[in-house]
């Protein structure tokens, strides 16, 4: 009996098996949503075809499943190992950037950081862009529910996202500790540029336990002088090394910079270059970035 209720069905609604026919829906447009820099994008129905902008957001689409539907990226895309192959529209920096190579692969929403030129470019052509500028941990876990609801993979973005900010508040060491190591995050090097107040970096450094030297400046990635970090004393000097470096490079630039050998930091031996890729991308690995800078403030 139970074998033969669908073929029941079928004879209720007034249909064959084989003849049966029924419309085809009509794709549903996403609602409206405000991107990081305030621009309105509306999507006529869930996208097929991505070319993401920027190593983050390549991050995030293949974390919540969204990965197949990426027909391009930038030459930084390195993670996860799909994203090595796919086809290349450029760099991160807005004159690296490819318009003509992005209009190619036909896109129907590009993911963009704040790359103005570029987004101005594409909207010409009535392409979708949606620009991702997260400033803080919050940010970024809304950025990946953002993506979530723009491909139809609300479950598995909430899910990565849920996760993520679990994981966060789980390891927060910071609250109570009286004793917390004054931290100096180097982005780069040649200029001096650091991570300003209410940044994801001076959030995951805090949630390590640790408290960053600059945490009190209102840019969020402020130029700073050698007279500025030894004026406030450094317990920790956490740097990033980018592409060719070997781990040794920019540390040891900066411990010959001018009077940075009477730092604590560089006379305790306490500097350390960490992934830039799980500090620096606002992606779904800045729990993995957070547990490397915990167990170098412990």
């Amino acid at each position: 009996m139970k074998r033969g209720l669908p073929l029941l069905l079928l004879i209720t609604i007034g249909c064959q098996p084989s003849g049966c026919s029924r419309p085809t829906p009509t794709p549903t447009a996403l609602p409206t949503i405000t991107d990081d820099l305030g621009r309105s994008v509306s999507l006529p129905k869930s996208p097929e075809r991505i070319v993401s902008l920027s190593p983050a957001a390549t991050e995030i689409l293949f974390a919540i499943g969204a990965g197949p539907k990426v027909v391009a990226g930038t030459d930084f895309d390195t993670y996860p190992e799909e994203a090595k192959q796919l086809p290349r529209v450029g760099g991160f920096t807005p004159q690296s950037i490819n318009a003509e190579a992005i209009l190619a692969h036909k896109p129907d929403l590009v993911v963009a950081a704040p790359q103005k030129d570029v987004i101005a470019a594409l909207e010409k052509f009535n392409i979708p862009v949606v620009a991702l500028d997260p400033k803080t941990i919050d940010d970024v876990w809304n950025n990946i529910r953002l993506l979530g609801r723009l491909t139809d993979s609300q479950s598995k973005a909430s899910e990565v996202a849920t996760r993520a900010r679990g994981i966060f508040l789980a390891r927060n060491v910071a609250a109570g500790n009286t004793n917390r190591p004054r931290v100096l995050f180097v982005l780069a090097d040649e200029p001096l540029i650091t991570a300003g107040q209410g940044t994801f970096i001076d959030e995951i450094i805090t949630t390590a336990g640790g408290e960053s030297v600059f945490a009190d400046v209102a840019d969020s990635w402020p130029k700073i002088s050698d007279e500025q970090v030894l004026a406030r004393g450094v317990d920790v000097i956490l740097c990033v090394e980018h592409v060719g470096g070997d781990g040794s490079i920019v540390p040891g630039r900066l411990k010959k910079r001018p009077g940075w050998d009477k730092l604590k930091a560089v006379r305790d031996g306490k500097v350390y270059v960490v992934d830039a890729d799980l500090v620096v991308r606002p992606g779904p690995r800045l729990v993995d970035g957070l547990e490397a800078v915990r167990k170098l403030l412990k």
